[in-house]
């Protein structure tokens, strides 16, 4: 832990100390309906990280091409004659990294935890374990977002983001192409044309 410095210690002592945005994760952020990056339009970020050091997280609603049981060829396993779910763009970092997003209860090998309900693993034994329980619903991602120190609070100041609590379940048995509005509808916001994307407030 760093020192305090003399001047922080100053301002503590009469309750003046420096404003800083609470840590957005784990929880959701909600691309603005104005912010026209191919990479986020209309994206629902899971956002894993955000603290003094930056930010990331991944894209869990932007469907790519591509489909686990063609991964899971590429990497020598076969997936079963069941349907296979696609896999989904997580963001413009890393666009060859692997993620399986997951319940923490599935306990998948080196998992990373998000939260108290969700956990993501990069280990081929995810795939492994996937193709014996097909059914299981969980992700596929490939790539991530990132943010630099201070970026991810640049970017909600000007309200290019819309912050929204985790619901694991609802994220998880909502269809993909319709997760972006059911959340957006799930923090009362209905009408989209009335987000004040200047402060990420309905007026």
């Amino acid at each position: 832990m760093r020192p305090v410095t003399r001047r922080l210690r100053v301002r503590a002592a009469f309750g003046i100390l420096p404003r800083m945005r609470p840590p957005l994760a784990p929880g959701l952020l909600l691309a603005s309906p104005d912010l026209n990056d191919p990479h986020f339009r209309r994206a629902v970020v899971l956002l894993v990280q955000h603290d003094a050091e930056g930010a990331f997280g991944f894209n869990v609603n932007l469907r790519l091409d591509l489909t686990v049981r063609l991964i899971c060829e590429d990497v020598g396993l076969k997936w079963p004659e069941s349907p296979s779910p696609q896999v989904f763009y997580g963001g413009p970092v890393a666009p060859q990294q692997g993620f399986v997003l997951h319940g923490r209860s599935d306990r998948l090998p080196e998992a990373e935890p998000i939260g108290d309900a969700l956990a993501f693993t990069t280990a081929r034994a995810a795939l492994e374990a996937w193709t014996a329980r097909p059914e299981a619903p969980w992700r596929l991602i490939l790539g991530y977002a990132g943010w630099g120190p201070g970026q991810l609070d640049a970017e909600l100041a000007r309200g290019g983001w819309v912050p929204a609590p985790l619901d694991p379940e609802t994220l998880f048995a909502t269809p993909a192409e319709e997760l972006w509005e059911a959340t957006f509808a799930r923090i009362g916001v209905r009408d989209l044309a009335r987000l004040d994307t200047s402060s990420a407030h309905v007026h």
